[in-house]
């Protein structure tokens, strides 16, 4: 973000990303900046100061673990997030502990060399990370790297240029998987207005809350039974040597019932499925390279192909519409993430989506594809009747089911064959010579569910 020294605005605190802490210095450059900063930083550790080489070696190999997620990002035009409290669950998978993490960040602080702020309180909205992960009211502490870590960085050679080499995913990352307990391996939430405990009495303001939903006997014995399956890919995932991101361990989200949501999210900080297309694309499974494949406007296919579509148009379905590629995805994201026609774009939607009114966009996309005007149809009726009250639209979460469905089928086609993919929401990955077995996978997963085969994208990798 090259913020350098300026106050962040509130849009920028609110768009951090959460530090991953699952890379280390992995060149010259990083390694003689990380010595540096860590001189810098070590008068300033308080309490958890440096005694001899190995704590000295400790300290410069944890602010490169903090550098690499600080300059990646900052490079980005983003901020870093992170948890203060020791309650965050954040921190009971994270590769360093809370208290050390912020010991060093502090100490950096304390040099000039960091900026921090606290986090921010956010009373009117539910704030969820589809991974499970987070459950809060508001918004993490953020830091960034002040003018003088960025003027020291680029004396070094550290750069936007060389950050690709600069910083590498570690051995630590790479071989230690997240624990996740056999309970928490498959979750239903649901919304829910809930008191807050504050200072001994509750708040007279109630807050929303994802809580579990409500099962009953025969969907309990469907949860246990999903429970299985993830259980089996966790198992079959670790007895894969698998480099280059932080090792995957799976857990699947429902909302709020078994028939909506659904999809497979890897836990942990530093996750791959929050890797960028190309820093996922430097995954090797057995050291061999991977292939990513994907299915083509998944929800936007899959909903045509629930009302009616048996073949669907030729061409991509997002130009079709006739206007810039990026606005017309950005509708259909937004649109079907809320389950109903949005009035204005969300907040956080690129400045050159935004150039285009969303009326417009919506005209147009409902002019090319009808069905979208009844965005409701889609859900069937057993599904609704099994919904709490005020569950709101759930065409979205439908339609993410129906997809996770496809993603499933075609990793048990792998698994017939002794190949283990990595779902990551509408794709999987897997080694290079497995490509054409994702791609018969997923053609026969989307035949048996919808009928109709859907459009594959070209593979992505080395």
């Amino acid at each position: 973000m090259m913020l350098s020294d300026n106050a962040p605005t509130r849009d920028a605190l609110l768009d951090a990303r959460r530090v991953e802490l699952t890379r280390e210095a992995g060149s010259e450059p990083a390694r003689r900046l990380c010595a540096a900063v860590a001189s810098l930083s070590e008068p300033h550790l308080g309490q958890q100061r440096v005694i001899g080489r190995a704590g000295r070696s400790r300290l410069q190999g944890d602010i490169g673990t903090i550098l690499a997620d600080l300059l990646r990002q900052s490079f980005r035009d983003h901020l870093s997030a992170a948890a203060r409290g020791h309650a965050s669950p954040m921190w009971e998978s994270s590769i360093m502990g809370r208290k050390r993490f912020w010991g060093r960040v502090d100490a950096m602080a304390g040099a000039g060399l960091v900026g921090v702020r606290a986090g921010l309180r956010v009373l009117a909205s539910v704030q969820w990370e589809e991974g499970g992960d987070t459950d809060y009211s508001g918004a993490p502490a953020v830091l960034w790297p002040t003018g003088a870590l960025l003027e020291m960085a680029a004396t070094k050679g550290v750069t936007a240029e060389t950050v690709g080499v600069d910083w590498r995913i570690s051995p630590a990352a790479e071989t230690r998987a997240p624990a996740i307990a056999v309970d928490d391996l498959v979750r239903c939430v649901v919304a829910a207005t809930v008191p807050v405990a504050r200072g001994g009495a509750r708040s007279a303001r109630p807050r929303k809350r994802m809580i579990p939903a409500i099962l009953t006997p025969a969907q309990t014995e469907e949860k246990d039974a999903i429970r299985a399956r993830v259980a089996a890919l966790n198992a079959r995932v670790a007895a894969v040597d698998i480099r280059g991101c932080r090792a995957p361990a799976f857990r699947r989200n429902f909302r709020p019932s078994l028939q909506l949501g659904g999809r497979l999210y890897s836990v942990g900080t530093g996750h791959y499925q929050a890797m960028s297309k190309a820093d996922r694309a430097d995954i090797t499974i057995n050291g061999e390279p991977v292939v990513e494949i994907d299915i083509h406007a998944a929800h936007l296919s899959i909903f045509l192909a629930l009302t009616g579509t048996t073949k669907l148009p030729k061409g991509d379905l997002y130009t079709r519409v006739g206007l810039p590629r990026d606005v017309v995805k950005a509708w259909c994201v937004q649109t079907f993430g809320a389950g109903k026609h949005l009035s204005q774009w969300a907040r956080n939607t690129a400045d050159v989506v935004r150039a285009t009114p969303i009326v417009v966009v919506k005209e147009a996309v409902l002019s090319t594809y009808p069905a979208l005007r009844s965005l409701g149809t889609v859900v069937p009726a057993s599904v609704l009747a099994d919904l709490p009250e005020g569950a709101g639209p759930v065409a979205g979460q439908y339609l993410v089911y129906r997809e996770s469905g496809i993603i499933e089928g075609a990793m048990d086609y792998l698994v017939a064959h002794g190949v283990v993919g990595l779902p990551v929401h509408d794709s999987i990955i897997v080694a290079k010579g497995a490509e054409w077995l994702a791609r018969e996978g997923l053609d026969g997963a989307s035949l048996t569910s919808l009928g109709v085969a859907l459009r594959l994208g070209a593979a992505e990798g080395p």
